[in-house]
């Protein structure tokens, strides 16, 4: 995961489940999550989204449970609203992310709702990603509210890896979990890695479960 050659990279990439998680517990200082809409179609047949509603929140109900399990308490959680945005202007839409945080409920952690965040933005065309991805601008924004320096960010349903670019660009450590699209996200974190390999610390760090 995140390796080239004899080489160690700054971020892991894998290619697993959002219900299976293959992160440690209490490893990772903010999980960013994008999955795709309630029936969205992909390009091709095993890419389709269910537009089945139960099914559709048991895979939401699975992911946060591995959320709550793989972050540090009292963090954060960011999941895009699966509603559709509406547009504010020319090309641009309304983007929402609800804030949860980890905390401790009968004695058990999981997680709560404290705010939203709202943002008017485009949506980026990425060569040979086959749907509009969100822009690197928005993950930065959020990832400087909800982290700090150095830390871990998991990106879960992480595709085209605009939210690993940022991370990068904001001397994170980007964990990126989806599965689809390893080569062509790889591709595109080393190009911009070799863009800023001064920032940044190289090392690598295991958080494999």
């Amino acid at each position: 995961m995140g390796r080239t050659g004899a080489d160690c990279q700054p971020y892991l990439l894998a290619k697993a489940d959002a219900s299976q998680i293959p992160l440690k517990d209490n490893s990772v200082s903010l999980v960013i999550a994008t999955p795709p809409d309630l029936g969205v179609k992909r390009r091709r047949k095993r890419d389709y989204c269910t537009s089945d509603q139960e099914e559709y929140a048991l895979l939401m109900t699975k992911f946060l449970k591995e959320a709550i399990r793989i972050l540090k308490p009292r963090r954060h959680i960011l999941l895009i609203s699966s509603l559709p945005g509406r547009r504010k202007a020319k090309g641009a839409r309304r983007v929402v992310f609800h804030v949860l945080q980890k905390r401790v409920s009968r004695y058990r952690w999981t997680h709560v709702r404290i705010k939203s965040e709202t943002f008017l933005t485009h949506y980026v065309e990425v060569r040979n990603f086959p749907w509009w991805a969100l822009s690197v601008w928005l993950y930065r924004n959020l990832i400087r509210r909800y982290s700090e320096p150095g830390e871990i960010v998991a990106h879960i349903f992480s595709g085209s890896g605009n939210g690993g670019i940022a991370a990068l660009e904001l001397a994170r450590k980007p964990v990126l979990i989806d599965l689809h699209y390893q080569r062509q996200t790889r591709w595109r974190l080393d190009d911009r890695i070799r863009g800023i390999r001064p920032k940044i610390n190289s090392s690598f760090f295991d958080l494999s479960a």
